[in-house]
């Protein structure tokens, strides 16, 4: 009978957990802390080995999954909307279902083919799990690679958050930063953000306001800036910040253009100039 090690099956589970979450968070434009994202891989393969030793099988196992993606979303991210929380679970079951067939065959070919020469050597079978967690770190980081690289189609990883203020008016959004954004102001030569209209729905009232106002120092702050992409040449409005923070980074004079194409930005509200990063940090 084959023996089933709780330890290499929580250890197995807990890494396709936490690379799905994480792939997840990508897609859905949901910044994860670290620790969030260690404790939803904990509660994820924990419930999978309650799984197994109860022996839950059919509907019951469907709902079960569900409901543990639900709850693995509102541990990673217990502060998204429940616009992003449905895309996280969606992206979670998605992601799971297919990272999980590539490290169950992973750990097939461990358990089939390495095992015995191991448990015939002096380090013993029960030395596995240590090999195994070699083999799913590496794993888990190419798969990143490959999947941000392939379905992102940025050249940038990093994800960062932004809180500004204009005219009073206060706004956060996800960003994530990309290398491919090199949009700057034709005056000054400054990069420029490109946030979603959607996600700047009071700011763009706001801007509004300011291109109607008498008050000079106000509408002076409002920027047209020209963009080029597959679709075309276009001009943006945008304006400067009077306050902006990237990750808590003070960035001055900050101008973000508004962009009301509908593009999707890999699932974040804005993209940052790699450019206005390197300056700052």
């Amino acid at each position: 009978m084959k023996t089933l090690y709780i330890d290499v099956y929580f250890l197995v589970n807990f890494t396709v957990d936490i690379i799905s979450v994480y792939l997840a968070g990508r897609i859905a434009g949901v910044k994860i802390k670290a620790l969030f994202l260690i404790i939803s891989g904990i509660v994820g393969a924990a419930v999978a080995c309650a799984v197994v030793l109860l022996g839950i099988k059919g509907a019951l196992f469907i709902i079960l999954l569900i409901l543990t993606a639900f709850l693995i979303s509102i541990t990673a991210s217990p502060r998204a909307s429940w616009v992003k929380r449905i895309k996280l679970i969606l992206g979670f079951l998605a992601a799971e279902t297919v990272i999980g067939g590539i490290v169950s065959a992973a750990y097939s070919f461990l358990d089939i083919y390495l095992a015995p020469k191991l448990g015939a050597g002096e380090i013993g079978a029960e030395n596995r799990s240590f090999l195994l967690l070699a083999l799913l770190v590496l794993t888990a980081y190419f798969l990143i690679r490959i999947f941000l690289s392939a379905f992102l189609g940025r050249s940038s990883e990093k994800s960062v958050n932004l809180r500004g203020k204009f005219y009073e008016c206060e706004f956060e959004l996800s960003g994530m930063v990309d290398s491919g954004n090199l949009l700057r102001d034709p005056f000054g030569g400054a990069p420029v953000i490109i946030a979603k209209k959607r996600a700047l729905i009071k700011a763009c009232k706001t801007v509004e306001k300011a291109v109607n106002s008498d008050n000079y120092e106000i509408k002076k702050r409002i920027k047209i800036i020209p963009a080029s992409s597959v679709g075309g040449d276009k001009l943006l409005m945008g304006f400067v910040c009077d306050d902006l923070m990237i990750d808590g980074i003070e960035i001055k004079g900050g101008i973000i253009a508004i962009d009301d194409a509908g593009e999707s930005f890999g699932g974040y509200d804005a993209l940052v100039p790699l450019s206005l990063i390197g300056d700052n940090v």
